[in-house]
C-alpha cells in the first residue's frame, strides 16, 4: 500500500482530528486488516429457526430448534480518487486505512500515531481482499463486540454502487457471524481451517 500512502498537511490534520484507529471510540470500526471511513451506518439482524405445529382442537405448539448467525449490513460512502483524498480534508475521511501499517509502526517501537503510519487503501484492492483473501476475519467495533458478542465474521455479499458524475461509490457489506468458540471448520480453496484440532461439526454452512 505504500503507493497509495498520502501524507498532505490538509490529511495529516483531518485524520489525526478523529482517531480513526481508537477501536475504544464507538465509530471505529474495523473489518479485517482495514478501518472503515468514520461515516458508515451499519445495523445488525438476528433470527432464530422455529417451528410450529397445532394439536387437533388445542394449542399451537411452537418449538426453537436453533439461532441463526448475527448478520450485520454496513453501509458507506467511499473516496476513490485518491488524489482528492490527498487534497481535500473532508474526503480523507471518506477513505479506507490500512491497519497493517499501522500496527507495524507499534511493532517497530515508532509513534503509530504519526501519519506516515496512516496508509490510505485502494479501495479495489480492499474490497477483494474482503471478498477472496480473508475468508473469516475478525471485526473490531466497541458496540459489537461488547454489547453483541460479535467478532468473527465472513463477507456473504457486497454491492459497488458508483455514483454517476462523481468519484463517491455506495458500499454496503452483509456480514454473517461465525463462532469460532465451537467447533468450526472454515472451507477456503486452499486451506482447512479448524478450531477442533480433531475435527467436528461445521460451524457454518455455506
Amino acid at each position: 500500500m505504500a503507493d497509495a500512502l498520502k501524507q498532505s498537511g490538509d490529511y495529516k490534520t483531518a485524520i489525526q482530528s478523529v482517531d480513526r484507529q481508537d477501536i475504544q471510540r464507538e465509530y471505529v470500526f474495523r473489518c479485517g486488516d482495514y478501518f472503515l471511513p468514520i461515516n458508515l451506518t451499519y445495523e445488525v439482524e438476528v433470527e432464530k429457526n422455529d417451528s410450529t405445529s397445532q394439536l387437533v382442537d388445542g394449542a399451537e405448539i411452537l418449538q426453537v430448534l436453533n439461532y441463526k448467525p448475527m448478520v450485520v449490513t454496513v453501509r458507506l460512502r467511499i473516496e476513490r480518487n485518491l488524489s482528492r483524498v490527498d487534497t481535500d480534508a473532508s474526503a480523507s475521511n471518506l477513505s479506507m486505512l490500512d491497519a497493517l501499517s499501522y500496527e507495524a509502526y507499534a511493532d517497530q517501537g515508532l509513534d503509530n500515531t504519526d501519519p506516515a503510519a496512516m496508509a490510505i487503501a485502494d479501495l479495489g484492492v480492499a474490497l477483494r481482499s474482503l471478498w477472496q483473501g480473508q475468508d473469516v476475519f475478525k471485526i473490531e467495533n466497541k458496540v459489537l463486540n461488547n454489547d453483541l458478542g460479535l467478532e468473527w465474521v465472513y463477507m456473504k455479499r457486497f454491492k459497488y454502487t458508483p455514483n454517476p458524475g462523481s468519484t463517491i461509490v455506495d458500499v454496503s457489506m452483509t456480514l454473517h457471524q461465525i463462532n469460532m468458540d465451537e467447533n468450526a471448520i472454515v472451507f477456503t480453496q486452499e486451506t482447512v481451517n479448524t478450531t477442533n484440532p480433531a475435527g467436528g461439526a461445521v460451524g457454518d454452512e455455506r
